[in-house]
């Protein structure tokens, strides 16, 4: 498959998601499909609705930005570097950089494997004093003697 094809499949996967259409979504991977994030492994089409259904859910409004290298398609494998946002409140946003890294085959993708950091998500969205006191706690113990 050429690269030119694979930028194509991928920027038609981005719009979908982008744009929440599971249906269109689902209709760009194999069936045996992995979709590896921080929240966990996610096997056959299946599965991964399940993890579209949720993720649909607590993005909305989601836009994506490319950032950094944006897509590089290499062989049968795309990577693509952006910057997500989305709503968490009527007035407030949050978002982090994410890396996906995609291995496609007979023109269908078949394994998405998600980088980010849940972290930087937990320091945006603690409110009340107990969560930012967790998480600082958490951030605190990560960073001990990096800035001393």
């Amino acid at each position: 498959m050429s690269e030119e094809k694979i930028v194509g499949i991928l920027g038609e996967f981005r719009e979908a998601y982008v744009s929440k259409n599971i249906e269109k979504m689902l209709s760009f991977l194999t069936e045996d499909v992995v979709w590896v994030t921080a929240m966990g492994t996610f096997r056959g089409k299946n599965d991964v609705k399940r993890y579209f259904d949720w993720d649909a859910k607590v993005t909305p409004g989601l836009s994506l930005r490319d950032i950094g290298s944006g897509l590089v398609v290499k062989g049968n494998r795309g990577f693509a570097e952006v910057a997500t946002e989305w709503m968490i409140s009527d007035h407030e946003k949050v978002g982090m950089p994410v890396m996906f890294a995609f291995d496609l085959n007979n023109d269908k993708i078949q394994q998405v494997r998600v980088y980010y950091d849940r972290l930087s998500i937990a320091k945006q969205v603690a409110k009340g004093g107990m969560e930012k006191m967790a998480v600082d706690g958490i951030v605190n113990a990560m960073e001990k003697g990096l800035n001393t």
